[in-house]
């Protein structure tokens, strides 16, 4: 028991709780950060635009970051007037797109239609390493538009998951071997 405890006293200091991601930077491997908008993993909703036609690509962006080991959620929502609906792409492939919008509407508060199905949304998950997001305008009513992206950090990164998971298989396992003995 003094080992485990020992053990996740290490594991604590290693891969302190609620660690930051800390090493992310919002630049394109090679272009020393210039041109990209910024994204941090910080939960705050960013502006995007668009003007005339389907699909109309939009401004600005790409976002470029590089996540590290950490894991991440990428949360996209039209907002203003319902209707428009999104591609999302990564590193210049297709993850997705948000949800069909279910009726018209309007909102200038960015939470509340995230939540709303009036509005188009969807949500990506990050894993760990660089990206490139750009978003495409698939269904265009109006012609021009805005809408909002953000990026909410992972708790935990990747290989520290593992650890965790194992651990837990291991605790488990113990308990098990335990209870056999008596």
């Amino acid at each position: 028991m003094k080992r485990l405890l020992v053990l996740l006293l290490v594991m604590g200091v290693v891969i302190p709780a609620g660690t930051a991601l800390a090493g992310i930077s919002n630049a394109a491997p090679g272009s020393g950060g210039v041109g990209d908008p910024p994204l941090p993993p910080d939960a705050a909703w960013h502006q995007f635009d668009w003007g005339a036609g389907t699909p109309a690509g939009t401004s600005p962006g790409p976002w470029t970051f590089n996540l590290g080991a950490f894991t991440s959620v990428l949360d996209v929502t039209d907002c203003l007037i319902a209707g428009d609906r999104f591609e999302v792409f990564d590193l210049g492939g297709s993850i997705g797109f948000t949800s069909v919008p279910s009726g018209s509407a309007w909102t200038n508060n960015i939470d509340f239609a995230f939540a709303d199905p009036r509005w188009s949304s969807g949500s990506f998950a990050m894993g760990p390493g660089d990206h490139s997001i750009s978003i495409s305008v698939v269904q265009n009513p109006y012609n021009y538009g805005s809408a909002y992206l953000r990026l909410t950090e992972g708790v935990i990164p990747e290989p520290a998951s593992v650890v965790v998971w194992g651990l837990l298989a291991g605790l488990g396992l113990l308990a098990v071997c335990r209870k056999r003995k008596k």
